[in-house]
């Protein structure tokens, strides 16, 4: 999880339908790892939420995560997690190339 959070709110018209319209840029040691766009991604946070409340109980603070955030031109804009890039090179090819962090 990242070291901030912010509300929706916050994001201003860059919130749209439950789900934050922007780039996630995602770097690695210095270089650009991946940048992501949040608008495509499957379901917004109203229905992670819904979803979540079918089984628990949420209170004030709760903290709802997407998940990694992919797109379908994977290969164009690169990745948000190292093991989505790993698998990624082994379905491509047969191995991983992408070290984990120390």
């Amino acid at each position: 999880m990242a070291p901030v959070a912010v509300t929706p709110d916050e994001l201003g018209a860059a919130w749209r339908d439950s789900r934050a319209h922007l780039v996630l840029a995602t770097d690695r040691n210095g270089e650009a790892f991946g940048r992501v766009e949040g608008g495509p991604m499957a379901w917004g946070f109203c229905d992670l939420i819904v979803h979540a409340t079918r089984t628990r109980r949420l209170c004030a603070g709760t903290i709802i995560s997407s998940g990694t955030v992919s797109n379908e031109n994977f290969r164009e804009v690169g990745s948000s997690r190292i093991a989505e890039r790993r698998g990624i090179e082994i379905v491509d090819r047969g191995r991983p190339e992408t070290p984990n962090l120390p």
